[in-house]
């Protein structure tokens, strides 16, 4: 794995650490605690999920009291890599986990659509009833029965008799 891929890698690790734990993330953002405190305990936990270079770039962020912007830092650089390596990120929405063969059919529809790269974060939403709702950049596809259940509420709710000249 090349250091782009690694250092991609290790931004992932950490958002979702800082999402994930918020008791890093108050402690990052916490201006009570000293940087060395900050920079053993962030050392600690990601010893050994993060690469050497990762690893030293985050403890010269730290040494350089700006451990506030770690968690932006990695969104940052997640979003660049995605940018830099054209993939684009699909949200996928369905009233159930998505089968395989379902998902395949998703990547084979986006595929003839997009000639980038596409990762795909699926969602449960259970008020959708069924169908699907796919996100890519400004577009949203819905094809769910909620949608269609809100289509046809507001075709009935039109006064279709009345006469119009």
């Amino acid at each position: 794995m090349g250091s782009e891929e690694a250092v991609y890698s290790d931004a992932l690790i950490v958002n979702d650490a800082c999402n994930d734990i918020r008791e890093l993330s108050v402690l990052l953002q916490s201006p009570v605690v000293k940087s060395d405190k900050k920079l053993r305990i962030f050392n600690e936990i990601f010893k050994d999920h993060l690469s050497d270079l990762s690893t030293r770039f985050y403890s010269l962020v730290i040494r350089k009291k700006r451990e506030d912007l770690i968690r932006e830092i990695a969104v940052t650089f997640i979003k660049v890599y995605k940018e830099h390596k054209n993939i684009h990120t699909v949200h996928v929405e369905t009233a159930s986990p998505i089968s395989d063969d379902n998902r395949k059919k998703v990547l084979e529809y986006l595929n003839k659509k997009t000639t980038e790269e596409i990762e795909l974060v699926e969602k449960v939403n259970e008020d959708l009833i069924g169908g699907i709702i796919l996100r890519l950049k400004d577009v949203q596809i819905d094809a769910s029965v909620k949608n269609s259940f809100v289509k046809l509420k507001r075709e009935f709710s039109k006064d279709m008799y009345s006469l119009k000249y």
